[in-house]
């Protein structure tokens, strides 16, 4: 109800990481809220992304804002 959910959790290994899903072509702060609340009330995430029709960007935090046309990049083999 308070709109804190986290769309993708993935686990690998011990490492879990948080994907948000966008519709928008414009960047809002506001896309990266329920990751970072999530890192503070439960459990650290390893990566934290947010997929929207946009610009490829990273932030101070940890959050990187990537165009949803390259997620699959985040599931391939480092």
């Amino acid at each position: 109800s308070r709109g804190l959910e986290i769309d993708v959790l993935f686990k690998s290994g011990r490492q879990l990481t948080g994907i948000e899903i966008k519709s928008s072509s414009t960047w809002n702060s506001s896309f990266k809220k329920a990751l970072n609340r999530f890192s503070t009330t439960h459990q650290s995430l390893n990566g934290c992304y947010v997929a929207y029709n946009g610009e490829n960007m990273e932030f101070s935090d940890g959050v990187e804002a990537i165009n949803y046309k390259k997620i699959y990049e985040l599931f391939l083999p480092t």
